[in-house]
């Protein structure tokens, strides 16, 4: 169970009941067994993207990216910078954007409508007051996902589910726990993604986010979508 579960343990269903468990990844088999579309529209091709990377340390800003930025804004890449401090905006160089989710929201809170809700997103502009706003139907951040040219950052499971489904492959940061590494393995044999020193020893090539890309363009076509299967499945 990735970590940031494992506080919500009041969750677990109750196993006397009727339940089944389903993993949308089979790493022994090497396999999407299912997807969980965001958007019900094809990816962006990749070259008609900007060349920009977003880098970010999933949900819970975890892992190293933030000591990736320098290298990258030297090679000249213009970046995508999701933050979770404001005083990292000093990072920030000309050609980059930086991003952040409101600080006051909180997941599995309930908003003023008694609903749940993804987290409001702004962008971060010196001397601005930042305006956060979200949508109903996905979160903000998937909208500049699909608009680059690669995700930096670690294998979590929701910045697995924005690869897929924006066709956006994955340069990929240390992982942390096991279910992380297996994840990185999964997409390194599957084609959908490369470690970050991997990329960096070749050179941080353009040609391999292509064929990663197109790797990504087929694999979603396959994969089952897992919400039209479970309606099916119910609808018997």
């Amino acid at each position: 169970m990735p970590p940031s579960w494992k506080s919500l343990q009041q969750y677990k269903p109750d196993y006397n009941q009727s339940y089944k468990e389903v993993w949308l990844y089979d790493f022994e088999n090497t396999k999407i067994q299912y997807q969980i579309p965001i958007v019900n529209e094809e990816p962006i091709p990749i070259l008609e993207r900007p060349e920009r990377f977003i880098i970010h340390g999933g949900g819970w800003g975890m892992g190293t990216y933030q000591g990736k930025i320098p290298e990258l804004q030297e090679k000249g890449f213009e970046l995508d910078i999701v933050l979770y401090e404001i005083q990292e905006a000093s990072r920030k160089r000309i050609g980059d954007r930086c991003f952040m989710v409101d600080p006051s929201w909180r997941a599995w809170n309930k908003n003023e409508r008694g609903s749940y809700e993804f987290p409001p997103l702004a962008q971060i502009i010196p001397d601005e007051e930042p305006i956060f706003e979200n949508k109903e139907e996905y979160h903000e951040l998937f909208d500049i996902t699909k608009n680059t040219r690669a995700i930096i950052g670690k294998p979590g499971a929701g910045t697995l589910m924005d690869s897929l489904s924006s066709a956006t492959p994955m340069i990929m940061l240390e992982p942390f726990g096991e279910h992380e590494k297996k994840n990185t393995r999964l997409w390194e044999k599957l084609g959908y993604g490369i470690s970050y020193d991997t990329w960096k020893e070749k050179g941080f090539s353009m040609e391999i986010l292509r064929e990663l890309h197109e790797n990504l363009v087929k694999g979603r076509k396959a994969a089952l979508d897992y919400t039209e299967g479970y309606k099916y499945r119910n609808s018997l």
